[in-house]
């Protein structure tokens, strides 16, 4: 089992998940792929909620995500 599909089956395993990306999603890569085609491709399978600071949302969007852009401050409360 690749890493990719461990990491989504212990996702399906918890309630209310979710998903918190950053302005580094789209600027790191992986094996080649940006960090927010990760994120993507979980919300997507998982039909998770994600909260995007910065403008992390933007490529997440464009990808068919429900994404909500948060401000960190929002988040720590």
């Amino acid at each position: 089992m690749s890493a990719f599909a461990e990491l989504v089956n212990n996702l399906k395993k918890k309630k209310n998940v979710l998903l918190l990306t950053g302005y580094l999603c789209d600027e790191m890569e992986l094996g080649g792929r940006k960090l927010s085609d990760f994120a993507a491709e979980i919300a997507l399978k998982l039909d998770l909620p994600v909260a995007a600071t910065g403008n992390s949302a933007i490529p997440l969007k464009e990808k068919g995500v429900r994404a909500t852009r948060k401000a960190l401050a929002e988040m720590a409360r």
